[in-house]
C-alpha cells in the first residue's frame, strides 16, 4: 500500500515559479500585517463501517478496509492458500463473511473470522452469486457446461445441484436466484470463443424441485429494436429492491442497453409491470449495483472497449440511473477501465478500483472524490 496521492503536477520551472510567487506572498503579508490566507481543505466524505476487498491488478490477497480510520488487514488463509483470484466475496456480519476462492485442489467456498479464513466444504470451481437465510449460492457460466449449486452452511458436506444454467444475481430477499443459459456467440476479437448469457432470465428458487419461471426474453422487447439493439444478449445482471437490472449486448458488440423488469421486492417470483430500455449508446455497461434500500441503479460504463490493458481511446465512467424519475446522469469518469462497484451501507457514497490502482470513492450527487492509494477491488461494504 502505498500513501493516499495528493494532488499535483507542476512542471519544474513552473513549479519554482509558483514557490517564489508564494514566498512573496508571504513576506507582504508579514510587512502589512495582514495573514496569509489558509489552505482549501482536502475533500471528505462521511464514511462509516468496512469494505471488504479482492486483489487488485497487482496485490495478492484479500483484505478488509475501514475507510474511516484508512486501517487495512490482510486476511489470511488458514493453512496457507495461494489465490490465482477471487471468484466474489461478501460480508454476512461485523467482520464475517464468505468468499470463493480458486487455487486448484483448493478451490472453493472460504469463511472469513476477522483476520482469517478457513476453508467449507467440498471443491467447487465456481463464482459466489451470494450467502442468504444460511445458504451459500455459487456458479459456473462458462458454456457448454455451466451450474449452478446450493450448500447449506448447517451440514457442509455436500453441493446440491439447482441445474445446467448460470446464476447471477439473489432477489433482495433471498428466496430466489435470476438465472440463464450461457451460449458461445462465435470467435472472440481476444481469441478463443465469444459468449453470452443467452436472451432469456428465468427465476430459480433455492429449493430442491422448484420449476423456474420467465422473468425475461429479451428478444420480445421492441424497444431494443427502436435503439437499434437489433441482436439483443444478455451480458450482466443486478437484483434490488425496485426490481431486476439486465445488460444487454447488440450481438458481441454495441449499441448497448439495459433493461429494467419491475420485480416485487419479496412474494411473488413474476414481474409486477412492463420492461423498461435504457439506451447506452456506444458505452458497454459492467458493474451494476443496486442502492441498499433506494431507487439508484448505479453501473460502470467503458466507451471504445474493444482492447483490454491501457488504451488511450478508453474512457469509463459511473453512471446513476433514478428509477422514480428516468434520469441518467454521470458522477465520475476515468481514462481507461474501472474496475468493480460497490455502495455503501448508508447508500450515499460509492467506491471502484481505477486503472491507476486506486480505490476511487465519489459521493452519489458526484461532489466529492476522494482516492485512497490501495490496489484492490471493492466487493462488498458493510456497516
Amino acid at each position: 500500500m502505498r500513501r493516499d496521492r495528493r494532488s499535483g503536477g507542476l512542471g519544474f520551472g513552473l513549479g519554482r515559479l509558483v514557490a517564489a510567487a508564494s514566498a512573496a506572498a508571504v513576506v507582504a503579508a508579514a510587512c502589512t500585517g495582514t495573514s496569509a490566507r489558509q489552505a482549501a481543505p482536502r475533500p471528505s466524505l462521511p464514511f462509516q463501517g468496512t469494505l471488504l476487498l479482492a486483489p487488485g491488478q497487482s496485490s495478492g490477497g484479500l483484505a478488509s478496509y475501514d475507510p474511516a480510520s484508512r486501517r487495512l488487514t490482510p486476511i489470511r488463509a488458514i493453512p496457507s492458500t495461494s489465490f490465482d483470484f477471487i471468484a466474489g466475496a461478501v460480508w454476512t456480519g461485523s467482520g464475517t463473511g464468505y468468499f470463493m476462492g480458486q487455487a486448484g485442489r483448493a478451490s472453493g467456498l472460504y469463511h472469513v473470522e476477522g483476520s482469517r479464513a478457513t476453508r467449507v466444504g467440498p471443491k467447487n470451481f465456481g463464482s459466489l452469486v451470494g450467502v442468504a437465510d444460511g445458504t451459500v449460492v455459487a456458479s459456473q457460466c462458462f458454456p457448454p457446461r455451466p451450474s449452478l449449486a446450493v450448500l447449506d452452511l448447517a451440514d457442509p458436506t455436500k453441493w446440491r445441484s439447482l441445474g445446467k444454467v448460470c446464476g447471477s444475481a439473489l432477489s433482495p430477499d433471498g428466496s430466489l436466484v435470476a438465472v440463464t443459459v450461457p451460449k458461445v456467440q462465435g470467435q472472440s476479437i481476444f481469441g478463443g470463443n465469444e459468449f453470452s448469457l443467452g436472451t432469456r432470465v428465468w427465476a430459480q428458487a433455492l429449493r430442491a424441485g422448484a420449476p423456474r419461471r420467465l422473468l425475461l426474453d429479451v428478444t420480445a422487447v421492441p424497444a431494443l429494436r427502436r435503439v437499434m439493439v437489433a441482436d439483443p444478449q444478455v451480458v450482466g445482471l443486478a437484483w434490488g429492491r425496485p426490481g431486476l437490472a439486465v445488460a444487454v449486448a447488440n450481438g458481441q458488440s454495441g449499441p448497448w442497453a439495459i433493461v429494467l423488469v419491475p420485480m416485487p421486492a419479496s412474494g411473488p417470483d413474476a414481474p409486477s409491470g412492463p420492461p423498461r430500455v435504457v439506451p447506452l449508446g456506444q458505452a458497454q455497461p459492467f458493474d451494476l449495483a443496486w442502492q441498499p434500500n433506494g431507487e439508484l441503479l448505479a453501473f460502470t460504463g467503458c466507451y471504445q472497449c474493444t482492447t483490454f490493458g491501457r488504451n488511450p481511446a478508453h474512457v469509463s465512467d459511473i453512471r446513476l440511473y433514478d428509477t422514480k424519475t428516468g434520469s441518467l446522469r454521470q458522477i465520475a469518469g476515468s481514462n481507461n477501465f474501472l474496475t468493480g462497484l460497490v455502495w455503501s451501507p448508508g447508500g450515499d457514497i460509492l467506491v471502484t478500483e481505477t486503472p491507476d490502482s486506486d480505490l476511487l470513492f465519489v459521493d452519489a450527487g458526484g461532489r466529492v472524490q476522494v482516492r485512497r492509494s490501495i490496489n484492490a477491488v471493492p466487493e462488498d461494504w458493510n456497516r
